[in-house]
């Protein structure tokens, strides 16, 4: 995590500045942390394709507020929302096949909020009826008060399947009326394999903020931050930062 490295560093500066001093042999000696954590250090690493490679760009964004393990589950609920829309009658079954780590990880009830992140039927649900990139959803006491959403988990069942990748889904609906639908997700978006795009980076950035910063203020903060790499200096992000 990049903040939490930045938090590091800032916090290593601090306690040097407060006078403490870490063994001289923290890193490399034989309680270091090489050693403790891993029994195959590469100290070389450390500066291979200094100032060139950016392990950073090799992240994803993503898209729902809930582990990447449910997203190519969500992304597949998605894609057929607007055929359930066009029927104008939402699924009598739902068939989902995921791999058995995705089964195991997501297949949860939901007894209190962080239930509803790990419960990959309600987050199906969730992107059929359209809601599975609201923060707000994700809680227990919300989706209470959303009986569709509850009666389309209960019609979701999850299957195992080791033949499939982590990052893909099957998923499979069945109507009254005897057709069927069936969407299969191979890489979710957000991944670096199929990055966000722009406009929806943007989206999420405003809907996590307008709530503090109002919907002008967040979007005049994320354009000074997206073009971050082009200013003088960051007074300008931390002078609106301050005042908002």
């Amino acid at each position: 995590n990049a903040g939490n490295a930045a938090r590091a560093g800032l916090l290593a500066g601090l306690l040097v500045h407060q006078g403490f001093r870490p063994a001289p042999d923290g890193i490399e000696g034989i309680r270091g942390m090489w050693h403790v954590m891993s029994d195959g250090a590469k100290p070389e690493a450390l500066s291979a394709g200094l100032g060139e490679d950016w392990e950073i760009l090799r992240n994803g964004l993503k898209p729902y507020p809930c582990g990447v393990v449910s997203h190519p589950s969500i992304e597949a609920a998605e894609r057929v929302r607007q055929a359930c829309a066009e029927r104008g009658v939402l699924p009598t079954s739902i068939h989902l096949t995921v791999h058995p780590l995705v089964a195991e990880l997501t297949n949860k009830q939901i007894v209190e909020d962080l239930d509803v992140k790990f419960s990959v039927p309600a987050l199906v649900a969730m992107g059929i009826v359209g809601v599975a990139s609201d923060v707000k959803m994700y809680s227990a006491s919300a989706l209470a008060h959303r009986p569709d959403i509850a009666a389309l988990s209960e019609r979701t069942v999850v299957v195992s399947d080791p033949d499939i990748q982590q990052d893909e889904a099957i998923l499979h609906l069945t109507f009254d009326d005897g057709t069927s639908l069936t969407e299969r997700v191979t890489a979710a978006l957000g991944s670096p394999e199929r990055p966000l795009p722009a406009g929806a980076v943007q989206a999420k950035f405003v809907s996590l903020t307008v709530d503090c910063l109002g919907i002008e203020a967040a979007g005049e903060l994320f354009d000074r931050l997206i073009t971050l790499d082009r200013a003088p200096d960051i007074r300008s992000v931390t002078c609106q930062l301050v005042s908002s």
